[in-house]
């Protein structure tokens, strides 16, 4: 996993190892491809957006939102909408006086 807030933006597709831990705010772009995470892949705030497909592993414990053509859940996964995960980069936007 990766430590410390962290963007992976990729014109095609972004896959993520199995037991991947990623316990700080992440956001995933794929322009024109998919994500994949792979089976008991964890992560504390997430927004994953891809053009293509989304596929969720199994065992994965995803807190945040996933905006997809196409959502794909490969076993039990526990997803958890989680407001945090997109705060950061709308509230600028609702502060304006």
């Amino acid at each position: 996993g990766l430590q410390g807030a962290t963007l992976i933006a990729n014109k095609l597709s972004i896959n993520t190892a199995p037991g991947s831990y990623y316990p700080d705010r992440i956001v995933l772009i794929s322009e024109e491809g998919d994500i994949t995470l792979g089976d008991g892949t964890k992560m504390a705030q997430a927004l994953l957006l891809a053009k293509g497909t989304v596929t969720i592993g199994a065992g994965c414990q995803l807190n945040g939102f996933v905006l997809a053509d196409k959502v794909v859940l490969r076993g039990t996964a526990d997803l958890t909408p989680d407001k945090g995960a997109v705060e950061p980069m709308l509230t600028p936007a609702f502060n304006k006086p």
